[in-house]
């Protein structure tokens, strides 16, 4: 202990003649270089996920749409079947079977259904400004396939009337729709015609049914 003590004096007597002196003790201090301030663009890219970009592979282009699988395919759209007529004037009407009808509007009623242009009765329906979509009955499968083939006369023997377009009205029908023309368009080996809807009447019975190549009826699962 009294070692201890006597080294600190001796220490102490050291350093009160070196400052009598003037050369007090120096501490050397390192230089404060200025620090880079983080960039805050860097730093969040840091955080970010890289995304490589790679090259697609080509491409062939696509084939030509088969007719037969095209045909399969909307077959498995089941449609209702509707027999189209209109006055063609000197007291003969046109009439065929069409499963490409649908509705298109409420407000306007509007209705919309298509016709090949090799038919020959495109040119009456062209220059009709009425005319009737009978909306055929599950019953009338017989009908449908009448309207649907080259016949002398498609009308022989079936029961109508007629209404405000002055076209057919089939009997037996589920529903009748009496047209007014609205629009007509070109497209592909088709012409759409949209119509506006005057007249609407209600049948009995199920509707018929076209899918997957053949008649059915409709009924409730």
């Amino acid at each position: 202990m009294r070692g201890r003590l006597r080294a600190a004096q001796r220490c102490a007597s050291i350093l009160a003649t070196l400052t009598a002196r003037g050369a007090a003790p120096t501490i050397a201090h390192r230089p404060c270089l200025p620090q880079p301030r983080p960039n805050r663009r860097h730093r969040a890219d840091a955080h970010r996920p890289r995304v490589t970009a790679q090259a697609s592979a080509p491409r062939d282009a696509p084939k030509a749409i088969d007719e037969h699988a095209l045909r399969d395919a909307l077959a498995q759209f089941a449609t209702g079947v509707t027999i189209i007529c209109a006055h063609a004037g000197e007291g003969r009407y046109v009439g065929f079977t069409a499963n490409s009808f649908n509705s298109v509007s409420l407000a306007p009623p509007l209705v919309l259904w298509s016709i090949a242009h090799r038919s020959r009765s495109l040119p009456a329906f062209a220059g009709a400004p009425r005319y009737v979509v009978n909306i055929l009955a599950s019953s009338q499968v017989e009908l449908a396939r009448r309207f649907s083939r080259p016949h002398a006369d498609r009308f022989a023997g079936v029961a109508y009337e007629l209404g405000w377009a002055a076209a057919p009205r089939i009997a037996g029908c589920v529903a009748w729709l009496e047209c007014r023309h609205h629009a007509q368009m070109r497209a592909g080996d088709h012409e759409i015609f949209v119509g506006e809807v005057v007249t609407c009447h209600r049948g009995h019975g199920d509707g018929l049914v076209f899918a997957n190549h053949r008649f059915a009826a409709a009924r409730p699962l």
